[in-house]
């Protein structure tokens, strides 16, 4: 096996004192590159890529080629190296990665591709509800689900599964992501939930009379609990999520139309076809839509501020403290 090992020496003739000597082995061997030949970064994203190596003594490493603008090349003199960065465009880039140590030299091709990130999610007026609409955590992609369970993903949002080819009582009106977006669930207007990637089940209204259809829902800031709301304002807490009051008792001018939870989770907002806001929880009133002659169909929280964004059927957005 490679690698430095210690061993004691030990001599003994029976009549001085014994003798003992410490002998350090060192056993080399060549490089070898054993990371992943690619990696995908995507325009405006930090991200990093880590270049793995075996052998002894640990290999130096360096590259061959042009990295993309803003993308980095570091020896962590470990035996590693990161690749990293902001890149700026979009496009391909070969490299050639060089390992060396005392033993010899290894190279190996790398195909570094850096995708354009999508344009800031906004819900085109062929959506039924901005609820079928949900942003990949990082900011930079998104799913949209049709109300046949069909997902489309978008810039850095992964497929994890769909309702397409399978039976649904009722059409899908709504998707909402995991908070660390390697998952996401799907509810139909019956309240009826199906899980997909890291997301789980925590109940449903599918068995359930309804007052009114369900339009939306949102998740937990843990993922272990998500809330259903219907058009007449009722809300239907599962797992986690608990009930901090809802618009069902609330004679509506227009009828909810999506909701969105706060950050921490304590919270949720509801949002009117009008444009009208109701805010539960920890959630604060920003601002509405109401009275604006248009019509909204859905509701974004700012990843940064307090506020949210109101979806226009049109595709426009109209900013809250966002």
């Amino acid at each position: 096996m490679a690698g430095t090992s210690s061993v004691v020496v030990t001599a003994a003739n029976g009549i001085g004192p014994t003798a003992e000597q410490t002998l350090s082995i060192q056993v080399s061997s060549p490089p070898t590159i054993t990371s992943a030949t690619s990696a995908t970064f995507v325009t405006g994203a930090p991200a990093s890529f880590t270049v793995r190596t075996g052998g002894y003594p640990a290999a130096a490493l360096g590259w061959v080629g042009n990295l993309p603008a803003g993308v980095t090349f570091t020896d962590n003199g470990t035996g590693t190296a990161t690749i990293a960065g902001t890149p700026t465009t979009a496009g391909t880039t070969d490299l050639r990665l060089v390992a060396t140590n005392a033993r010899g030299t290894v190279d190996q091709s790398f195909t570094l591709t850096v995708n354009q990130a999508p344009a800031p999610a906004s819900t085109s007026s062929t959506l039924a509800g901005g609820d079928r609409l949900a942003a990949t955590p990082d900011g930079f992609g998104y799913w949209i689900s049709g109300s046949d369970g069909s997902v489309t993903c978008y810039g850095t949002a992964v497929n994890y599964g769909s309702m397409v080819g399978k039976q649904l009582n009722r059409p899908v009106v709504g998707i909402a992501s995991t908070p660390d977006g390697k998952g996401y669930w799907l509810v139909a207007s019956d309240g009826g939930v199906f899980a997909y990637g890291d997301a789980q089940f925590h109940g449903s209204t599918g068995s359930e009379r309804l007052n009114q259809p369900v339009v939306g829902m949102a998740s937990s800031s843990s993922g272990d609990g998500y809330w259903l709301v219907a058009s007449d304002g009722g809300i239907f807490a599962f797992g986690d999520g608990q009930f901090y009051g809802s618009a069902g008792a609330t004679r509506l001018n227009m009828p909810i139309m999506g909701m969105a939870a706060t950050r921490d989770g304590h919270g949720y907002w509801l949002v009117a076809a009008d444009g009208g806001i109701f805010s539960y929880g920890d959630a604060g009133f920003h601002g509405s839509g109401g009275g604006s002659g248009k019509t909204a169909v859905g509701l974004i929280v700012s990843p940064l501020h307090p506020g949210y964004s109101l979806i226009g059927s049109d595709g426009t957005r109209s900013n809250f403290d966002f």
